[in-house]
């Protein structure tokens, strides 16, 4: 911690939101065991990427996420990729997520 920091109280760690472990990355974790980094194998994010243009191209505002999960609308709902991915390239998959996110948006 630095000097400032102790003087005036201040944590920057306790400010971080904390991440959760994305099943299938690699995951990075402190000491204390808090995951700090997700590192995504090129097919997640491939897949990721898949969803957001979909999302977009239906009107609706989309942004991927370092936790494998997609902030969707105006509102940025999470919506977490976790229960539609599968390590092949299937395009239902990706029109799964499509459908869930317009639910989503539309329950704003």
């Amino acid at each position: 911690m630095r000097f400032f920091d102790k003087l005036f109280g201040r944590n920057r760690q306790a400010s971080k939101p904390s991440l959760r472990a994305v099943p299938g990355a690699l995951t990075a974790t402190n000491r204390d065991g808090a995951v700090i980094y997700n590192m995504l194998t090129p097919h997640m994010q491939q897949f990721m990427g898949r969803c957001v243009s979909a999302i977009k191209k239906a009107g609706i505002a989309s942004k991927g996420t370092a936790q494998f999960s997609i902030l969707v609308g105006e509102r940025r709902a999470e919506l977490r990729l976790d229960k539609f991915y599968r390590p092949e390239d299937n395009p239902t998959f990706v029109e799964d997520v499509l459908h869930a996110a317009q639910k989503l948006n539309t329950n704003a």
